[in-house]
């Protein structure tokens, strides 16, 4: 008995998983229109049998209807529609007990509980396809059966075969391919399927008004996935269908069969591989996913997401991800991110970024590109972009045209135009104006409209540059180099003491500088300079720190002299003992200290100068 219990308790168990899971089948089976029947129209029938409406109703909205006339009652129908959804006027008109289907520009009426043949009848259709204008026969031109999507493409001489099998007593057939009319022909086993189908053309007004999504084909790695085959079917359709759940081992092979780039999936699950129309929900791989639309929510693969549309979810991939549309949210790739239009988030790439416009995040292991950029980028090496507004972080190099906000590297920032805010960088900053900061060993640009260059050597080709030759109380000659504006410049020099206990020196200090009167100026410089004798060279520190107050005369346009007051203070860490040239430092001291291993001595001297 007990066993008996254990086999019947077992025996629901797997009654109920097999219930959940065919629930769940069915589930993911369900389609629905959306835009197609979502549109609005207005329509007024007054008195009309139901197929002169849907007449009406197609002139009205511009779509069109095939159907079984047994399914359709001879009821006149009196009723008026104001900017109301397509698919509420047809519930109206026909019923309720309907199901219905979007194939491109047709709406396929269909029973909800249709009365099924007891076996499965099946179909073989077989002939070509030609242009109704011309005659040629059309290539690659896709033939589905609309119920179960079973699908053919015609071959390059236009010859086409399909087979499939329906409980349907009807059956639709749809013919589609780029720039000719969809046709719906619906078939049974008293009327013959005709053996030539003629499609009609577009004329180029509304050809051109025919937007097919743009679909990956030019992508090595989708093309390789996906089957040029494949593609070639799927770009022909336009239709609206959302389904739940598709399941696929590789594209083609799965529940959505071969028109899998047209239907719209909530959840994707490619053991492998999938190719899907667009995700509205969840999508994982194994290797990588091609999807020809959009995807709104999440995309995991291990691999490659490539995105025919845009993407507002996330994207995560272990080497590569594409869109040919916009991104909003997240990319994160082991590798590479390549979205041509513009992506508003985040981009994480272990190696290469790529984005026309950027609000938001762009972070790389080694270089981001990017056009107009809101936010910030940081890369391992460089980052590149045309206007920045925020932060470009690189280790060694950033470029671009403009800069508001931070440029800062490691090696070199270049910005061919404007930098408002600043430019850092461990050896060379170039830009073309700046209203704000440079700062590094090198600067360099055509005019410092507000702010400062900062640096040993500052080139502005508006601004400051001279050569002097200056004399002060501790060395007789001295040559400097001033880079810089005038209100703010930079000092590179060096000096020698000849003669017994000689001395040599190099510094560099900074200084500014402003005019009294038409050919007067006065200028206050600071700077530091390492001292050493000139038969020895010493280890310590032999520091003499001067401030300069000076007063200056412009003798023409190439030639000024300087001269005025210096504030000396000597700074060093050896006794006098080490080397004779330290008795010679600051004779005239009005401060001379010891404090601990430091000596500190402070006194004035002068300085002058010819500045060329």
């Amino acid at each position: 008995m007990e066993s008996t219990g254990r086999s019947v308790h077992l025996k629901r168990i797997r009654m109920r998983r097999t219930l959940v899971i065919s629930l769940f089948f069915i589930a993911s089976l369900a389609t629905f229109a959306q835009s197609l029947l979502m549109q609005p129209i207005s329509v007024s029938l007054k008195g009309q049998t139901i197929p002169q409406a849907l007449s009406e109703i197609e002139r009205a909205s511009g779509v069109r209807f095939s159907y079984n006339p047994d399914l359709i009652s001879a009821d006149n129908v009196e009723a008026t529609f104001d900017e109301v959804a397509l698919i509420k006027v047809l519930q109206e008109v026909v019923g309720t007990d309907i199901e219905l289907k979007t194939r491109g520009s047709y709406v396929i009426i269909l029973a909800k509980n249709p009365n099924e043949l007891p076996r499965p009848q099946r179909f073989q259709l077989a002939g070509e396809i030609i242009d109704d204008a011309t005659g040629e026969k059309i290539p690659y031109t896709t033939i589905y059966e609309v119920d179960k999507l079973t699908t053919s493409l015609s071959d390059l001489e236009g010859n086409y075969a399909i087979s499939f099998a329906t409980r349907r007593k009807i059956a639709y057939v749809a013919i589609s391919k780029e720039n000719y009319q969809d046709t719906i022909i619906r078939v049974d086993k008293k009327n013959p399927f005709p053996k030539l189908l003629k499609l009609k053309p577009l004329n180029k007004s509304k050809a051109s008004q025919v937007e097919f999504k743009p679909v990956t084909d030019k992508s090595q790695i989708a093309t390789w996935l996906v089957g040029d085959r494949t593609q070639k079917a799927n770009r022909n359709v336009d239709m609206d269908e959302t389904r739940f759940l598709q399941v696929s081992l590789v594209p083609g092979l799965g529940t959505n069969g071969t028109l899998n780039g047209a239907i719209t999936n909530r959840f994707s699950l490619n053991i492998i591989a999938g190719y899907t129309g667009e995700i509205t929900g969840l999508e994982l791989g194994g290797f990588g996913h091609v999807v020809k639309g959009d995807v709104k929510g999440t995309q995991m693969a291990g691999f490659a997401n490539i995105i025919g549309g845009s993407t507002n979810g996330a994207q995560i991939a272990g080497f590569i991800n594409t869109n040919n549309g916009p991104i909003t949210g997240l990319q994160l790739a082991g590798f590479i991110n390549i979205t041509p239009e513009s992506t508003q988030g985040t981009q994480v790439a272990g190696f290469v970024n790529h984005s026309k416009d950027v609000k938001g995040l762009q972070m790389a292991g080694f270089l981001n590109l990017g056009k107009d950029t809101k936010g910030m980028q940081l890369a391992g090496f460089a980052g590149t972009g045309s206007k920045v507004k925020g932060a470009q972080v690189s280790g060694f190099f950033n470029a671009s045209r403009k800069i508001n906000g931070l440029q800062l590297a490691g090696f070199l920032n270049v910005s061919q135009g404007e930098v408002k805010g600043a430019q850092v960088a461990g050896f060379l900053n170039i830009a073309d104006s700046v209203r704000g900061l440079q700062f590094g060993v090198i600067n360099i640009a055509r005019k410092i409209e507000k702010g400062a260059a900062v640096g040993i050597i500052n080139i502005v080709k508006d601004g400051y540059i001279h050569g002097a030759i200056s004399a002060n109380d501790l060395m007789p000659i001295n040559l400097s180099f001033l880079s810089g504006t005038n209100k703010f410049y930079s000092i590179l020099s060096g000096g020698i003491k000849p003669g017994t206990n000689g001395i040599w020196s190099y510094g560099v200090g900074l200084g500014t500088q402003f005019h009294t009167k038409k050919n007067w100026f006065s200028a206050i410089e600071l700077g530091t300079h390492y001292i050493q004798p000139l038969d020895e060279n010493l280890e310590g520190l032999f520091l003499d720190n001067r401030l300069k107050v000076l007063l200056g005369f412009d003798i023409n346009k190439r030639l000024a002299v300087t001269g005025g007051p210096v504030l000396h203070y000597f700074l060093t860490d050896q006794p006098k003992e080490v080397h004779p040239f330290l008795s010679d430092i600051g004779n005239n001291t009005f401060l001379n200290r010891q404090s601990g291993d430091h000596t500190h001595k402070l006194w004035m001297g002068y300085h002058i100068d010819f500045r060329f």
